[in-house]
């Protein structure tokens, strides 16, 4: 393993109540729908890293499915910290489900992105880098959630600290572009 953590950006880990986490991926099927997989079993353990045991085979989202609360990480954060981070967001979504305002079985799973810690100076330059709206792969990652969302119109609430706001606005911007471009290239073939 890499010290810097490099090896897990953008990766994403789907946290549901109760604390439970899986690592997923995102893939498009044969006839172009998107589908989510759970891939593996993760554990906190000790240390800065997670544990992932691999599901064999891996477990399919339900048709249709996408995120329907996204988080993304700042600067100097360890894997383990970031999901530490998701697990009290999905727990208080699930206080505010049990305090009335969701009912139980609309208590949304948090997925959660992990934007690399590669050292203070790396992050604080990749923090510029994202100011001159540089991509990376966890913006690609943000970016690719809100295009399956606006394509399925399904709402998804994004949620980010420090330098993933940097990558969040980045990943605004590429969808609107790209959702902008695909009606202007619509409405000049087809007014």
């Amino acid at each position: 393993h890499r010290s810097d953590f490099n090896d897990l950006n953008a990766t994403q880990y789907l946290v549901s109540a109760g604390g439970l986490i899986e690592a997923i991926d995102r893939d498009t099927d044969a006839d172009g729908n998107v589908v989510y997989y759970k891939t593996g079993s993760v554990s906190r353990g000790e240390g800065d890293r997670p544990t992932i045991t691999p599901y064999d085979p891996v477990q399919a989202m339900p048709p249709g499915w996408l995120p329907t609360v996204t988080h993304i990480n700042g600067m100097m954060v360890k894997p383990n910290s970031g999901l530490g981070s998701a697990i009290r967001l999905q727990q208080e979504l699930e206080r505010a489900g049990a305090d009335g305002a969701l009912l139980a079985a609309d208590v949304p799973q948090v997925l959660y992105t992990y934007s690399a810690h590669r050292g203070f100076v790396t992050d604080l330059a990749e923090c510029v880098w994202g100011k001159l709206y540089q991509d990376d792969d966890a913006t690609d990652r943000q970016t690719q959630i809100m295009l399956d969302a606006v394509a399925n119109q399904h709402r998804t609430t994004v949620s980010a600290h420090s330098r993933g706001t940097i990558k969040t606005d980045n990943a605004v911007r590429n969808a609107h572009a790209e959702i902008s471009s695909g009606h202007l290239d619509a409405g000049l073939t087809d007014p």
